[in-house]
């Protein structure tokens, strides 16, 4: 329900928005895989996908993270078009991790209450 998505919407980006981001880039991954999930279920699939895009292709990844985000990945994938992933794949080859993380912590809105 929309009170669960937005206390993990609230969740993943007080973890990312911690002035000293001392956590273990596993988590931080973890998180902005969250927050595609979050994003998602918003409408915003496409964006979902960048992010999950951006955090398979982070050299940091861990098995466990990759295991999930693979998963995500392909149930994002089904829901999109041709198009669409190839978007999804050229947004993410032109912008460093970085930067994506900026803007999905920086686009976040309070998750609507009637969705």
């Amino acid at each position: 329900d929309a009170g669960n998505l937005e206390a993990a919407q609230a969740h993943f980006l007080a973890f990312l928005q911690a002035k000293q981001r001392t956590h273990s880039l596993r988590y931080v991954l973890a998180a902005l895989l969250g927050l595609a999930v979050v994003r998602s279920y918003s409408g915003d699939v496409l964006t979902g996908l960048v992010w999950t895009l951006a955090v398979l292709q982070h050299p940091g990844i861990d098995w466990e993270v990759q295991q999930r985000a693979e998963k995500q990945k392909a149930e994002f994938e089904n829901q999109l078009t041709a198009d669409q992933i190839d978007t999804a794949k050229r947004q993410v080859a032109t912008h460093p991790f970085d930067a994506t993380l900026s803007v999905a912590i920086a686009s976040q809105q309070p998750f609507p209450l009637s969705a």
